[in-house]
């Protein structure tokens, strides 16, 4: 059976929640074939764990939003032109579906989406946000097929500013698993260690101090 083809995009490629909670999840799963469209600005970590679990992906020249204002004005100034390259990425390749996880900044993504007519899950990862991107939100959330909240809190926010919810889900952020046995053995083998130096220090002081006395 053919695997279903996800394309992902990360306007943001800054290393945080979402993109560690994708990492997790490319991880731990193989019935689906994802292809990762990321920004290059400050992006080397994300890269490195994408080509780890060799992840197909492409990195574009996309100005990532900040509160530096550089950054804002490099946002409004490429703003078309960024759009441009995630159409262009949407239309490459025939994707069953487009995930974008972030939060409702995620504006050049959702248009890039609307614009290409493609089924797109926008995944919510903020708890609260300017009117701007609120308005925004209330605007586009419509053409989505499924808003994704990464907490029960996130949903309760923005369902305050539209009427119909039915298109709500929450998934908690899901966390890497940890092997706790092996942590234990790390511990133990670490506190053996740790003794075995002690009672060395112990046995060179003791042998010190009987010669000082001698």
């Amino acid at each position: 059976m053919k695997k279903k083809l996800i394309g992902v995009i990360f306007e943001d490629s800054r290393f945080g929640g979402p993109h560690s909670q994708y990492i997790n999840l490319i991880e731990n799963q193989n019935k689906i074939k994802f292809e990762t469209l990321i920004s290059k600005d400050e992006s080397n970590h994300f890269k490195k764990l994408l080509i780890k679990n060799k992840n197909l992906f492409s990195a574009e020249d996309i100005k990532p939003l900040s509160i530096n204002l550089i950054y804002i004005f490099k946002y409004i100034l490429y703003f078309f032109n960024d759009i441009f390259k995630i159409v262009k990425f949407i239309n490459s390749k025939n994707f069953n579906l487009i995930y974008i996880p972030g939060g409702s900044n995620s504006l050049k993504s959702v248009i890039s989406c609307i614009l290409s007519k493609k089924k797109f899950v926008w995944h919510i990862h903020d708890c609260h946000s300017n009117i701007v991107f609120i308005l925004f939100f209330t605007l586009f959330h419509k053409f989505s097929k499924q808003i994704i909240f990464a907490s029960k809190r996130s949903k309760i926010y923005y369902s305050k500013f539209v009427n119909n919810t039915k298109k709500f889900k929450v998934i908690q952020s899901s966390v890497p698993k940890i092997n706790l046995k092996k942590i234990k053995k790390k511990i133990l083998e670490l506190g053996s260690l740790l003794i075995l130096i002690l009672l060395r220090i112990l046995n060179y002081l003791l042998k010190s101090h009987k010669k000082l006395i001698n």
